[in-house]
């Protein structure tokens, strides 16, 4: 459910409001609650947001919540709601979040009008005072007079009265609040309950008494002193509020004749005060700019004050400085003549320019020209340089290849000595000798002959290889060589397919000798090539494996960054 809280200024709206909050009804967050002043110790309990949105409003209608004679409901025109209607919307959604909730601020009674159709389900807890009373809060928290005060109650319980009409209604007298505060809140919370009002609790007799402190109940105004200041219309409204019939009358009256004089009075007055202000604001404006143009005029007067002077020294520096014109005019002929001489000088210096620019821009054509060759002979000095290293690249690879077949040659050689040297071939051989003789026929060359004649080739063609690796190759800085090796050895060497095909492990330099191929030589040319990149790797060790177990590669990698 909503409730709204509503009645005149000073009423007792804001205990009440209180008094709804601690059954349960929410209102605001603690930011938005605007907090207890010396003139409401214990708390408004309104939303700042509420206020001002009101606040906002009445000064579109052109009023305050003082000074509002000539306000009827239907100066909330739409275009006026239409300016407000997105914020109030905004403040009900929060609201609504909180079920029950509660909004109060007296402003209500002019502004419920606008606020109502933007409600679902509202229930209007309206608050009554004695005028009188109203009148005494009035006069001593805003210092008005105590019939202005009653006039302002006539008008604001009017507007509220028929504005709530067509709406639930529970009246709450202030009176009996100050009295009978147990009682007075039971009755409220029934009313409520008979209103549908659902999720409140009945506050305990001891928080009731812990609030509502009688201390604060200062203004003790008693019939006797109202009758002396209401009038008639306003006695009958008083009468209706204190016996409850308040919400039965039929037709509400209209703002009696007093009322609306006292206000259009105090709104006359307003009025003054304001134009009096303003007027006071122009005089103040004007005796500042009066007093701001007297001190321009003593400006004014200084500096004319001060030009004469600066005019009289101005004329005797006049006579001295025609004198210092005439010296100047016959030194200025003098130059002239110099500055005539000079430009002769300039003209000439000038075509020297000229020709020594012409002979520059010749220098520099044949300078780019010169380039031009240079950058083509370059780039045909890089182009025979890569030819060259591609040669020399295909040079290692077969020098290579002729290291492998000497090492199987030699591993040749040292079987074929094992062969003739074995008692098979030297049986053999003996028998084919006797054979021969006993055939009476001359031994021609074997096939030993022929072999012992082919090592020897072999052995010449390997001693001239020696020699001719001894000189440099190339001037491009690529050098390429075979290690030689004894081709005819008189040691006895196991066969070449042992030396292949079983090599032990154990006898690593003989292994490393018969089949590694990477010879200083080559290293050191490996070496030198790599001191000729442009760029250099960061690791350039190639290491082959196969089936690893990744953990080992990650291991070897970390030693080589290490």
């Amino acid at each position: 459910m909503q409730i709204i809280v509503l009645g005149m200024h000073r009423s007792g709206t804001s205990i009440v409001a209180r008094l709804l909050n601690m059954m349960g009804a929410y209102f605001a967050p603690e930011k938005v609650a605007v907090p207890p002043t010396t003139a409401n110790p214990k708390g408004y309990w309104e939303r700042w947001d509420t206020l001002h949105l009101n606040e906002n409003f009445l000064t579109a209608l052109g009023i305050t919540w003082d000074n509002f004679s000539q306000f009827k409901t239907t100066d909330i025109t739409p275009e006026i709601q239409s300016k407000f209607e997105l914020k109030a919307r905004e403040i009900i959604l929060g609201l609504d979040a909180h079920r029950p909730w509660m909004m109060k601020d007296p402003r209500f009674c002019l502004l419920l009008p606008f606020w109502q159709p933007l409600l679902e389900i509202p229930v209007c807890v309206y608050v009554h005072r004695s005028p009188i009373q109203v009148a005494q809060s009035l006069k001593t928290r805003e210092g008005f007079h105590k019939m202005l005060g009653i006039a302002l109650w006539e008008k604001y319980n009017l507007h509220g009265l028929a504005n709530t009409a067509d709406m639930p209604r529970i009246l709450v007298c202030h009176e009996e609040l100050m009295s009978h505060p147990v009682a007075a809140v039971k009755k409220l919370h029934q009313e409520l309950l008979d209103c549908e009002v659902q999720g409140l609790r009945l506050p305990s007799e001891k928080e009731i008494r812990a609030f509502i402190d009688p201390t604060f109940f200062r203004e003790h105004g008693d019939t006797q002193l109202q009758n002396t200041h209401i009038n008639h219309q306003q006695a009958i409204l008083v009468e209706a509020f204190e016996n409850g019939t308040i919400f039965q009358l039929e037709l509400l009256p209209n703002l009696s004749s007093g009322a609306a004089e006292i206000l259009q009075a105090y709104k006359n007055q307003l009025d003054a005060a304001q134009e009096a202000l303003r007027l006071q604001q122009q005089i103040t404006e004007r005796d500042a700019e009066i007093a701001k143009r007297a001190e321009e005029v003593a400006e004014r007067d200084a500096e004319i004050a001060t030009r004469d002077e600066e005019i009289t020294h101005l004329q005797k520096n006049s006579e001295a400085l025609k004198q210092t014109l005439q010296t100047q005019q016959a030194q200025n002929a003098k130059y002239q003549t110099q500055v005539a001489s000079y430009r002769n000088q300039l003209l000439v210096a000038e075509n020297q320019v000229t020709t020594l620019e012409q002979e520059i821009t010749e220098l520099d054509h044949q300078k780019h020209l010169l380039q031009t060759q240079l950058t083509e002979t370059q780039e045909t000095l890089t182009e025979k340089e890569q030819i060259i290293s591609a040669l020399f690249i295909k040079t290692d690879t077969q020098l290579h290849q002729i290291h492998k077949l000497i090492q199987w040659l030699g591993a040749l050689n040292a079987d074929i000595k094992a062969v003739f040297n074995s008692l098979t071939w030297r049986s053999g051989h003996f028998l084919t000798k006797v054979i021969l003789k006993f055939m009476f026929r001359k031994a021609g060359l074997t096939a030993q002959d022929h072999i012992q004649e082919t090592l020897g080739c072999i052995a010449a063609w390997q001693s001239q290889t020696d020699v001719t690796d001894n000189e440099p190759i190339t001037p491009v800085s690529i050098r390429t060589s075979v290690t030689p090796i004894k081709l005819l050895e008189t040691t006895t060497a196991p066969s070449l397919s042992k030396a292949l095909i079983q090599p032990n492990p154990k006898d690593y330099s003989r292994w490393i000798q018969n089949y590694d191929s990477l010879t200083k030589k080559i290293v050191k040319r490996m070496q030198q090539r790599i001191k000729e990149w442009d760029y250099h790797p960061v690791i350039s060790i190639v290491m082959p494996t196969y089936n690893t177990d990744e953990k080992w590669l990650r291991t070897a990698i970390e030693s080589v960054q290490q």
